[in-house]
């Protein structure tokens, strides 16, 4: 399905994705926001969006202010076994308690191009603190034309972490980035 101007905005999920959950699917996103949003229960992965074995273009989209619980990956994003395209998009000011205060991929070989993730932050203290912008497990993602910049994890990996991954990097700036640790 193709959504233009999509405005994703005050929700609350205790199983997964506080505005959106997707599965098995194919979107299209575009000139949208996914905003203040939030899944604080325990193991409940993506403030802003879950994407389970998923794939298709989010282009324009601000991802903005959405947070995931205590024990929990991706503030603004969270993905296993997706590949989105993620296009000229922001994710900003959004909140994990555990891994990927930004965006959280886990497997999968998702392209990010002309995105900007700034002002993320994973708040544990605890070794799973990690990734306050990106955190990739097990992905071949693809980032191009990509600032990663003022995010801050907790433990380590301020910007970008990487736990056994095979990424490809072109044109990336990752910058004024903080790991506790």
């Amino acid at each position: 399905a193709t959504r233009v101007g999509v405005g994703i905005r005050d929700n609350r999920s205790d199983q997964a994705g506080g505005g959106l959950a997707a599965q098995e699917s194919h979107m299209q996103m575009g000139r949208g926001q996914i905003q203040a949003d939030t899944c604080p229960a325990d193991a409940c992965h993506g403030g802003g969006s879950h994407l389970a074995s998923t794939d298709g273009e989010i282009g324009q989209v601000q991802v903005l202010d959405n947070e995931c619980g205590p024990v929990d990956r991706g503030g603004g994003i969270y993905g296993i076994d997706s590949s989105p395209w993620l296009r000229q998009t922001t994710i900003a000011r959004n909140v994990a308690g555990a891994m990927g205060g930004g965006l959280a991929m886990v497997g999968g070989a998702p392209l990010l191009e002309h995105v900007r993730i700034e002002g993320n932050v994973v708040s544990s203290g605890e070794m799973w603190g990690r990734g306050g912008g990106v955190h990739l497990v097990g992905s071949d993602a693809i980032l191009e034309n990509l600032v990663v910049v003022d995010n801050h994890a907790a433990y380590n990996g301020g910007g970008l972490y990487l736990h056994l991954s095979d990424p490809t990097l072109r044109n990336v700036s990752i910058a004024g980035n903080i790991g506790a640790y």
